[in-house]
């Protein structure tokens, strides 16, 4: 019986040891300071990353682009992906992604019409 409780007296010996330190204000600044250095640590971790933009593969800006969504119900989107100057429109749903058209073609032949038909018009 007498051994068991020795354990309990040197967790009570402890806290105790432990209370008197935290009045110490040596004990305070020195957590202050490995706060301030941990924190400092983050930012320019942070800064750095940002700066060589490590946390993409590519560097420069990306060459692809959303131009437009628009929601049709149950997580179904028509969307407008560009990439340079192409754009193509795609069906996204839960089963996959579809390509529907190509833009940049329908685009440039409905701007040669309409100024086809616009230079007819003007002659007339």
């Amino acid at each position: 019986m007498g051994n068991s409780l020795i354990p309990v007296s040197l967790l009570l010996d402890a806290t105790t040891v432990s209370a008197t330190n935290l009045e110490s204000p040596w004990i305070w600044v020195k957590v202050f300071v490995f706060l301030l250095l941990l924190g400092l640590g983050a930012f320019f971790l942070n800064y750095f990353s940002r700066k060589k933009n490590l946390r993409s593969p590519m560097s420069g800006k990306s060459k692809l682009s959303v131009v437009d969504t628009c929601s049709l119900g149950n997580r179904q989107f028509l969307v407008v992906a560009q990439y340079e100057s192409d754009k193509h429109l795609l069906a996204v749903s839960s089963s996959g992604i579809s390509h529907l058209a190509d833009l940049s073609k329908n685009c440039n032949s409905s701007n040669q019409t309409i100024t086809s038909d616009s230079s007819a018009s003007a002659t007339d």
